[in-house]
């Protein structure tokens, strides 16, 4: 039904069929605020369009996606705040279904030398933090600093109700994201400015998804040349 009406079914204007009015979409401009085509016919026109000519349904397909970037952005991060849980029950049903596929995309990201040092770093930061797990060394001498520095560190700025028996509720985050900066080595400057403890602060999971990667402050990475 739409609109509080008793409509349950709509006649589609090209096929001429009468289905239920939720295999029609949304289309402000008519009277019922349905399309006047049900959504077979309109998929169908839609790859006539673009079947007569690729290249011009490409180039309007990247103007349209540069165009309204952010607000993809931030439709996609509010979609994920809402069904994270759901995501990522499917996440795991697609990993399970696709092993060979899953291993591909792991293997493409280990190739990127910037993907796999925050990987190994971000995993090695998350197991030392663990209660009751007893600290590495290897990747405190990369930082420079210990779990112990890192710990007393986030507790002098954790938020009310923050504890480490409620860690998975919050993460570490990165003042200054990851992605404004560049480096290829743990010995480039950029990645000691990245991992620096001034650099990190506790935040709500839910925060820390909506803040996304912004820059709150102007900031100049390392440039390579």
């Amino acid at each position: 039904m739409i609109f509080g009406s008793d409509v349950e079914n709509k006649s589609c204007r090209s096929c001429g069929m009468t289905k239920p009015v939720s295999d029609f979409g949304m289309n402000r401009n008519e009277k019922d605020g349905l399309s006047g085509r049900c959504k077979e016919c309109t998929n169908a026109a839609a790859r006539q369009r673009r079947n007569r000519d690729p290249e011009k349904h490409r180039a309007a397909a990247r103007e349209y996606y540069l165009a309204n970037a952010e607000d993809r952005k931030a439709y996609g991060r509010n979609y994920y705040l809402g069904n994270s849980e759901k995501m990522r029950k499917a996440a795991k049903e697609w990993a399970n279904n696709n092993p060979e596929r899953r291993r591909e995309l792991k293997r493409k990201s280990r190739e990127t030398v910037f993907g796999s040092l925050n990987r190994r770093i971000s995993a090695a930061v998350r197991r030392y933090l663990a209660p009751g797990t007893k600290a590495g060394r290897k990747w405190e001498r990369i930082l420079g600093y210990t779990v112990d520095d890192l710990k007393r560190h986030l507790e002098k700025k954790f938020l009310p109700g923050m504890t480490w028996e409620n860690r998975h509720l919050w993460h570490i985050d990165h003042i200054v994201p990851l992605s404004a900066h560049y480096y290829t080595s743990p010995e480039h400057h950029d990645f000691k400015r990245a991992w620096a403890l001034s650099n990190l602060q506790p935040l709500w999971a839910k925060d820390n998804l909506t803040k996304h990667a912004k820059l709150t402050k102007p900031f100049q990475p390392s440039l390579p040349f």
